[in-house]
């Protein structure tokens, strides 16, 4: 017992998810994962597994913790029929479709696909068998996630309860151990600021006696505030790039409109040319219109100066 206990605090850290939400959905994962006829042991271990990938499936969909709990909650219990259920299905599509994503792709399939293997009737070990085939694309998916302040307290409120959940077992609950949480916040900003500082001296202040756990909380604390600095870092950096990405994009609408401008002018040069070229065409035209019209005059210029030619030739003949 103390072996599964301390697996679901080591899953509850790794995912950043509550202590108390995780036993929930690995007991009752167990009870349906037994009533397929599994072994205890190997009910144990699969409702383990399954529960780290369903808590990292949380943090990825991008659900409120309400939401997430609420959605799994629901299918697990839903499953205790040995199928998964329509109305179990609609309610993961709502609040988690991520994890119904995942579910048709464990499946071999689509959402569309999923949706026609529930009605049919979809039963629990293809869902459980589809979750395992899905784990390690989904521990990949939430190793790539920043580590939030969000999952940091969780982590740190995981480790107390633990601590004083064991403590309490043992009757060593004291008022040192009170008095330590309790100086903790009212400095919290402190720690928050010299975690390093703060962790060695916290050891120092609760007597190094059965306390690792609190005394840890300020390497916690620091690895949230160096997790959440490398992630605004990179935020910055892509903000740049971005920016950067923005001005060459800009910089190339300049160049491709200095080029029409550039080809526009080219245009109205031409347009001039040819409009002068047409210019000279309508008077070379007309000029030769002109000559065309004047010929007749001209041959009837030829035809009397022929007749007066003649007449003065009668004339001097006859004299």
């Amino acid at each position: 017992m103390v072996a599964i206990q301390d697996r679901l605090f080591s899953i509850s850290q790794e995912t950043g998810r509550a202590l108390d939400d995780t036993a929930k959905i690995y007991q009752r994962l167990e009870q349906v994962i037994e009533g397929t006829g599994k072994s205890q042991i190997d009910s144990q271990a699969q409702a383990l597994a399954i529960s780290k990938t369903l808590n990292q499936e949380m943090t990825i969909s991008g659900a409120t913790t309400a939401e997430a709990t609420r959605a799994i909650t629901d299918m697990v219990h839903g499953m205790a029929g040995g199928v998964l259920q329509a109305r179990q299905l609609r309610m993961m599509m709502q609040q988690m479709p991520d994890l119904a994503r995942v579910l048709a792709e464990g499946l071999g399939t689509n959402v569309k696909g999923l949706e026609a293997m529930v009605h049919a009737g979809l039963p629990v070990e293809q869902v459980l068998k589809a979750l395992e085939n899905e784990a390690g694309k989904v521990d990949a998916r939430f190793q790539d996630m920043p580590k939030t302040f969000a999952r940091v307290w969780t982590e740190l409120s995981n480790a107390v309860e633990q601590y004083i959940g064991r403590a309490s077992q043992a009757g060593s609950v004291s008022g040192l151990v009170k008095d330590a949480i309790s100086g903790l916040a009212r400095n919290i900003d402190t720690v928050a600021t010299a975690a390093e500082l703060a962790g060695g001296a916290m050891a120092a202040w609760l007597g190094g006696k059965g306390l690792q756990t609190i005394s840890g909380i300020a390497y916690v604390l620091r690895d949230a505030v160096t997790a959440q600095g490398a992630y605004k870092t990179a935020a910055m950096a892509s903000a740049e790039a971005d920016i950067a990405n923005a001005a060459a994009k800009q910089q190339a609408v300049a160049a491709t409109v200095a080029r029409i401008d550039s080809n526009l002018d080219l245009a109205q040069s031409e347009l001039q040319l040819q409009r002068a070229a047409a210019a000279r065409l309508m008077e070379t035209n007309a000029l030769a219109e002109a000559d065309i019209a004047l010929l007749p005059v001209g041959q009837r210029i030829a035809e009397l100066e022929s007749q007066i030619a003649a007449g003065m030739l009668r004339a001097a003949s006859a004299e």
